[in-house]
């Protein structure tokens, strides 16, 4: 305990600005009793950072309140675990992967509008917290995603403040886990691009080309093992999304079928009016959200979008999602963008009969509503995106 708390002070020191943060939460990273539920906290649904307001105020550092609290989902119970640990440092519109028993955080914006570039990493066997090597260069606005060899890939997104211009940051990294070390990749995409990983490809949909022109482009990326390939999976790319989408929540069924389904869920669905930010609630005049959801059979460069007559109930965007079985959970959202409007309703959509989908349901309300976060399993790599 004693060396934990040395380490912990000199990765705080090292950190500087970040050095009070670490200090003043290291409470919420020294280890529980081992009674802890260990079997739901590997099955669990875990909703990591996000907001519950708008930052406010028209001068920079602005504020907003990004719950620091970790809560978990259990899909066999419908039940969740409430704070089960907390983010040493609380962002927003960070990427987060789950991967082998660890919670994997980078970047982001921190809750005064800052954009971040560090790693934050949760052990769930001794529920403690580490830094990592910190991210490349600054970023928010994107996703990590798990791919089998332990690696994991960040996508396109911002590098400023939430007030800065839109600016595509599109320099995907790959983070190497076992030598904690970051790589270049490929220059791929656009900020906020809704991905998935499914069949070893990472399946990126939509995002914003500018500032205010929303795009429909579906594509997959392929790691290959070697890393000295990779590239988009055909040169035509998979079948666009049926319209422009921003913030939508996209996720994979494994359908007892055997037939895995691609499902986007939600988000802004025109381009919006005004000039938005990189914090596209910025500056905004309008925007339009749907509650609709689709899902792609494969092949994903051949097939078709279908869109069940049953909706979501909430037009919403920044939601999340992620299936068990023939079951899909969409966790909280914003249902609206000037202001967002903050959601702790959960959805459960019920895939067993793809062709005659029934009005989704609401389960047991996540603790804290949110947006902007993200949902992972904890021991990624799996074929539920993770």
């Amino acid at each position: 305990m004693r060396r934990n708390a040395i380490l912990i002070l000199i990765l705080a020191l090292a950190w500087g600005c970040e050095a009070n943060l670490l200090l003043e939460n290291y409470k919420n990273i020294s280890p529980q009793a081992d009674s802890r539920p260990l079997a739901v906290l590997r099955r669990g649904f875990w909703v990591v950072g996000g907001q519950t307001d708008t930052y406010t105020g028209t001068n920079f550092p602005f504020a907003a309140n990004l719950p620091a609290q970790i809560d978990v989902f259990d899909p066999v119970t419908e039940t969740w675990l409430t704070n089960v640990t907390q983010l040493p440092v609380p962002v927003s519109f960070a990427g987060v992967a789950g991967y082998k028993g660890k919670l994997y955080v980078v970047g982001g914006w921190d809750k005064q509008g800052a954009v971040q570039q560090m790693l934050q990493i949760y052990d769930l066997v001794s529920d403690t917290w580490t830094i990592g090597a910190s991210f490349p260069v600054l970023r928010a606005g994107f996703d990590l995603m798990p791919i089998e060899n332990d690696y994991l890939f960040a996508t396109s997104g911002y590098n400023t403040n939430i007030d800065g211009a839109y600016n595509n940051q599109n320099q995907w990294y790959m983070y190497h886990i076992p030598t904690n070390t970051w790589f270049a990749r490929l220059a791929y995409g656009q900020p906020e691009m809704s991905s998935i990983t499914l069949r070893g490809a990472i399946h990126t949909v939509g995002g914003r080309t500018a500032a205010a022109t929303l795009v429909n482009t579906h594509d997959a990326y392929l790691p290959w093992p070697t890393f000295s390939n990779d590239g988009t999976t055909s040169s035509t790319g998979e079948i666009a999304a049926p319209t422009v989408r921003l913030g939508g929540a996209l996720t994979v069924v494994n359908h007892s079928s055997g037939m895995p389904l691609l499902v986007l869920l939600g988000g802004m669905n025109a381009n919006p009016t005004g000039t938005p930010l990189a914090y596209i609630f910025r500056n905004i005049a309008s925007g339009t959200l749907t509650n609709q959801f689709h899902f792609l059979p494969p092949p994903y460069e051949l097939g078709t979008w279908t869109t069940p007559t049953a909706t979501l109930g909430v037009s919403l965007m920044y939601a999340q999602a992620l299936s068990y079985g023939n079951l899909i959970y969409v966790f909280g959202g914003s249902s609206s963008v000037s202001p967002p409007s903050v959601l702790n309703q959960v959805h459960k959509i019920n895939f067993n009969n793809p062709l005659s989908i029934p009005p989704p349901t609401t389960v047991t309300p996540m603790p804290v509503g949110r947006f902007g976060h993200k949902v992972v399993m904890i021991n990624g790599f799996s074929e539920e995106g993770n």
